[in-house]
């Protein structure tokens, strides 16, 4: 009995002493030796690990960019420093050895034997290194450019997810937005829609929302960079699954990265061409994100349409709204992204993309919505322009290899399709002035496109079949049609006057595939292509595209959610083309499922059409 009272109390003064020099250490040691043993074991070779880093830099970094490219490269060196180190010490401040030498993080020096130093809990930098390393390889698998498997390096940053989330900072939204990208390129068990939520609520908790003039200007720009990313996927994947906005604009004042002045200076820039190339790119994309805002705001709500806040004629704010489009185009137009030191090639990409985003956008617009149920001839004129160039475009980044096959590329290749018939179909006027071979021509690039992401996407590949139906009918139909002249895409000339003729110079000629700029790594601007808000439909027959929620439709594209008349009520509109729609059951239906809101890629996945056991999302 004298005995174990002995050691009971030996073990009570260790626990609760104030003395932390009494601490024991066996526990926390023991776990960062482990982790650090871990390590050794999953990092590739120095030499992939850098091919895989500069491939995310170039194809996914300008999409999602939350990461200094150089930090990121100083945190890797340390990263592979650091196990050797981790087996002389007993210290480890946020887990890393405390004699680890200074790296960069965040564009801030880190040294780990400074006690007032912020430091990056190693778990973090693990968790996104690893997480780069994933999609770096979903890509370049993609491309047929690599052949490990990319789960091997997602199970990995599964090990270091427990203390990288335990707590919410800065590094754990970088690290969320990580995950969020993964889910977005691979079938996952997670839902998209909540993890941005959980993500919307970190950025206010630390109050990356408001602008704090206090900050220096890599601080700044950093939290602009963190909360715009969040804000965008918000706005994407909420118009994606008719769900409401996360955060209303008017909740928040932190300002839109400014596009950055480069100074020349003995021959070296002030900051390097290529993240000055990235912030201008992304100040854009930022810019396009706060319209969407507008247009989900304003055309497609719920309630009481007679409150102050919607008082406006709708039609008077869609041509506001629109106006706000076309000189975003034309900021874009202006731009010229002619940037020193930064190949022509990937310049020419970035352009591309936000031209398949403003297209994206004009569809949102002038689609039917809550507000605007029955759109007119010319609304629908613009749908089906928009939603055709959406298509080529995508043809051109295919074309060139630099078309991912996310889920948010394939979510808009097959909207655009679905839009651009459903405005063929709703429409005589449209009809009238279709081009047989040219409809014919860009329904074949969406299915073509969608058979290609059906390798990556089941259910994609599953839908397909029911919608081949559609597009061929509908290509019956404007071959049965007398011959017509083929007209200009109305979408051309409303941008500006004078842009019709000049919109491939914008552009410019992508060539067929970009040359790498480093041995084995593919070319720029590959990843997340896909436009951030999704016209009228996500899929074909919900018997196909797996639901949430049990079926429930209150989730579904708010650009569904039209009205509760049935599609063929919509008769008495005086767009709507009565004369052989009656007459072709698919065509029909096609009408009734968007009515229902029937068309659903739902967010997460079902199990069953996973590709790869990629394991639990969070722990």
């Amino acid at each position: 009995m004298h005995s174990h009272s002995s050691i009971s109390h030996d073990s009570h003064d260790a626990i609760w002493t104030d003395d932390p020099a009494q601490y024991p250490q066996s526990s926390s040691e023991k776990k960062y030796q482990s982790l650090y043993k871990k390590l050794r074991e999953e990092l590739p070779p120095r030499e992939e690990a850098l091919a895989l880093t500069h491939t995310y830099i170039q194809s996914i970094h300008p999409d999602f960019p939350v990461l200094d490219p150089k930090s990121l490269l100083s945190a890797l060196d340390a990263l592979y420093t650091s196990p050797s180190y981790a087996s002389e010490t007993q210290e480890f401040p946020k887990g890393w050895p405390k004699q680890l030498p200074a790296f960069k993080w965040n564009k801030k020096i880190v040294d780990i034997g400074l006690d007032d130093t912020d430091i990056p809990p190693m778990a973090s930098v693990a968790f996104l290194i690893f997480t780069i390393f994933n999609l770096a390889a979903i890509i370049k698998v993609r491309r047929r450019l690599y052949g490990s498997a990319p789960d091997r390096y997602y199970q990995s940053s599964m090990i270091f997810a427990p203390e990288c989330f335990s707590q919410v900072s800065l590094y754990t939204v970088q690290a969320l937005i990580m995950l969020i990208i993964h889910c977005i390129h691979t079938p996952a068990d997670a839902n998209l829609w909540t993890l941005i939520h959980i993500g919307m609520s970190y950025c206010i908790e630390l109050g990356l929302h408001r602008d704090h003039p206090e900050d220096d200007e890599h601080t700044k720009e950093l939290n602009q960079l963190v909360f715009y990313t969040m804000y965008g996927l918000d706005r994407s994947i909420s118009s994606i699954q008719g769900r409401p906005l996360g955060f209303r604009d008017e909740c928040f004042d932190v300002k839109v990265p400014r596009i950055p002045e480069v100074v020349v200076s003995n021959g070296e820039p002030s900051i390097p061409w290529l993240t000055a190339g990235i912030i201008r790119y992304a100040h854009h994309n930022f810019k396009l994100q706060q319209i969407v805002s507008s247009i989900k705001t304003q055309l497609y709500h719920h309630g009481d349409r007679s409150e102050s806040a919607w008082a406006e004629d709708p039609l008077l704010v869609q041509q506001k709204i629109n106006s706000r489009l076309k000189s975003w185009w034309e900021s874009v137009f202006d731009d010229g992204f002619n940037i020193q030191g930064v190949d022509g090639r990937y310049l020419r990409v970035w352009r591309l993309k936000l031209r398949i985003r403003y297209h994206t956008a004009k569809v949102l617009l002038f689609q039917p919505s809550q507000v605007i149920q029955h759109p007119s001839d010319d609304s629908l004129h613009i749908v089906f322009d928009s939603a055709t160039s959406i298509l080529d475009d995508y043809q051109l980044l295919h074309d060139s290899s630099n078309l991912d096959y996310g889920w948010r590329t394939v979510q808009n290749t097959f909207s655009a399709g679905a839009a651009l018939i459903y405005s063929f179909w709703m429409s005589r006027a449209v009809q009238n002035q279709t081009n047989a071979m040219g409809i014919s021509k860009t329904l074949r690039i969406c299915t073509s496109l969608l058979s290609i992401g059906g390798e990556w996407w089941p259910s994609a590949k599953a839908s397909l079949s029911n919608f081949g139906a559609v597009v061929d009918l509908t290509i019956q139909r404007t071959h049965s049609m007398p011959r017509r002249p083929k007209q200009q895409r109305l979408a051309m000339s409303t941008i500006r006057p004078s842009d019709a003729g000049h919109m491939n110079q914008v552009v410019g000629e992508i060539p067929a595939g970009l040359a790498p700029t480093m041995p084995n790594v593919p070319s720029f601007g590959a990843l997340v292509s896909g436009p951030t808000v999704a016209p009228i439909a996500a899929g074909y027959s919900s018997q196909n595209w797996p639901m949430v929620d049990g079926g429930n439709t209150d989730h579904l594209p708010s650009n569904l959610h039209m009205t509760s008349v049935h599609p063929l009520d919509l008769r008495d509109s005086p767009s709507y083309d009565n004369t052989e729609a009656e007459y072709f059951p698919e065509i029909e239906h096609f009408f009734a499922d968007f009515d229902r809101s029937d068309f659903s890629w739902s967010v997460p996945m079902t199990e069953a059409e996973r590709t790869a056991d990629f394991g639990p999302i969070l722990p």
